[in-house]
């Protein structure tokens, strides 16, 4: 199932509706600890990880660490912290678990200052820690670290140690990602509860590590708050995904859609063809190709089943129509007919890529929309080209101006009226309704020329069989990403996934149960 992405006051007042019925603070951390201990345990376990430092803040992150500590020190390790603040500053919660961490042998070492700088020759016996536990800051910081806890982090990073992060490494923001790069680069995240925007936002990618969705049973009051619809997708969807839309053992090749791709140009032959193995991989049961002549040769090579095009043909017979991988200038006269005719027939599904968008900023410029059967799908240099004005407001330096992509692409969707698929290290699909689906993995190999004409194809070959156009994207995005995840771990020394390959992998590909 998908899981909720909750901004940091959302998942304040997620905990709070949990704390009014059923839950007090103690139990919750009691909760977090527990379950964050066992998984600890299992990543690290005392034979290889016998020695364990923490570092601690005085809210509930550090009793949380603290907690994890006292489980561990029972266990019979060697656990070290680093409390990074007065003592006297502790909430009760985190001052109770201090307490017993020294009653159960913990070792405490405290930031203190000497001439406004840590001594940090006071610390070495930190450095026998093989893992380290940030529980310095949660989700509620909302302004760059300075003084003390900036010191103490560039300290631990300097380590070169494996690092836990609680929540969110220290020093990111929960809404916002990065303030200004002084942070915790995590091995880890445990992540508390619910995924949170930082955890879906590519610029954070090397900073939070791998993800560990830890369930705190709070997600069930998640109908109590007011929060956006953003949602991250598990993995596990992809293979409820992938039979939802087989063919059904009675169906023929009409029955399975038809798709038009209009892409490629005497720049960009290869584009169009890189389209059309998307679609022949989507499981679309005709696929008709407006390309030109340069690309016809090297697609009747590798797909003599295509069905080519000389003009603008009758659109009343096509399910859905790929404009624009390649289609370099393109033609407005095109643009405008598959427009108006996709106004007229909502039942059409039209994928807009790289080469029209120059058509849709045009359209937007002068107040105009599409509709929600239309999909655009723009890396993120496109999308600032499409939309400035939102793009201005992530880049911001001004936190209280500052938006993270979830609020940027939602509001994107409200101008055009189109669903919009974010593509980067971490895609986004957003839909006219303002949800917002993430997806929480990908792998760096996908960073190659060619792979948004595969992403186009594959994507308009999934909509020409089906209706529902976020399903289709988030299908076709999932699988993109799981394909080259999946090679990846096949291929270790691979340095790119060139698209072609991706194509063939894709019939082959199994879906993880894990």
């Amino acid at each position: 199932m998908s899981i909720a992405i909750l901004s940091s006051q959302s998942m304040a007042n997620l905990e709070s509706a949990a704390l009014a019925e059923v839950s007090s603070v103690r139990s919750l951390i009691e909760t977090a600890v527990s379950r964050c201990t066992e998984l600890f345990q299992e990543l690290y376990p005392s034979s290889k990880h016998s020695h364990v430092a923490l570092l601690v803040g005085t809210g509930h992150n550090g009793c949380d660490a603290l907690g994890i500590g006292c489980e561990l020190l029972r266990e019979g390790r060697s656990v070290i912290a680093l409390i990074a603040g007065s003592p006297p500053l502790l909430k009760p919660e985190t001052s109770r678990m201090h307490q017993l961490f020294v009653e159960l042998g913990g070792t405490i070492k405290s930031c203190s200052p000497v001439n406004d700088e840590i001594d940090f020759k006071s610390l070495d016996s930190l450095r026998n820690a093989s893992v380290w536990i940030d529980g310095l800051f949660g989700f509620g910081l909302n302004r760059p670290v300075t003084g003390i806890a900036a010191e103490a982090i560039q300290f631990i990073n300097g380590l070169k140690k494996e690092i836990v992060s609680l929540d969110i490494p220290s020093g990111l923001s929960c809404d916002l990602g990065y303030f200004d790069g002084n942070h915790i680069t995590a091995t880890r995240t445990f992540v508390l509860g619910a995924y949170k925007p930082a955890h879906v936002d590519e610029l954070c990618v090397g900073a939070i590590g791998q993800l560990h969705l830890i369930d705190l049973d709070l997600l069930s009051f998640r109908q109590r708050i007011n929060a956006p619809d953003w949602t991250a997708l598990d993995p596990k969807q992809l293979s409820q995904l992938i039979e939802s839309i087989k063919r059904k053992s009675a169906s023929h090749k009409v029955s399975n859609g038809k798709i038009l791709i209009i892409a490629g140009s005497r720049r960009y032959p290869g584009a169009a063809v890189l389209a059309c193995l998307g679609a022949s991989v989507s499981g679309a049961g005709l696929i008709h190709a407006l390309v030109p002549e340069s690309s016809q040769t090297p697609l009747l090579t590798l797909q003599p089943e295509i069905i080519f095009e000389t003009r603008l043909p009758n659109l009343d017979k096509f399910n859905s129509i790929v404009l624009g991988p390649g289609w370099v200038p393109g033609n407005s006269k095109v643009f405008e007919e598959i427009l108006l005719y996709a106004s007229a027939h909502p039942n059409i599904r039209i994928v807009l890529d790289a080469g029209c968008f120059h058509f849709v900023k045009e359209r937007l410029n002068q107040g105009a929309r599409l509709h929600p059967n239309f999909v655009l799908t723009p890396h993120y240099g496109e999308f600032s080209k499409l939309f400035p004005e939102i793009t201005a407001r992530i880049e911001t330096t001004e936190p209280e101006f500052r938006i993270n992509r979830l609020e940027a692409v939602s509001w994107a969707t409200s101008l055009s009226s189109a669903h919009i698929v974010l593509k980067g290290a971490r895609t986004h699909i957003a839909s006219p309704d303002g949800s917002v689906a993430s997806i929480i993995r990908s792998s760096p190999l996908l960073a190659h020329a060619g792979q948004g004409d595969v992403f186009a194809g594959l994507l308009g070959g999934i909509c020409a069989h089906t209706h529902e156009l976020k399903k289709a994207a988030c299908l076709a995005a999932m699988l993109q990403a799981e394909v080259a995840l999946q090679f990846s771990s096949a291929h270790p020394c691979a340095l790119t996934l060139q698209p072609s390959e991706l194509v063939r992998q894709l019939p082959s590909f199994l879906p993880s149960e894990d």
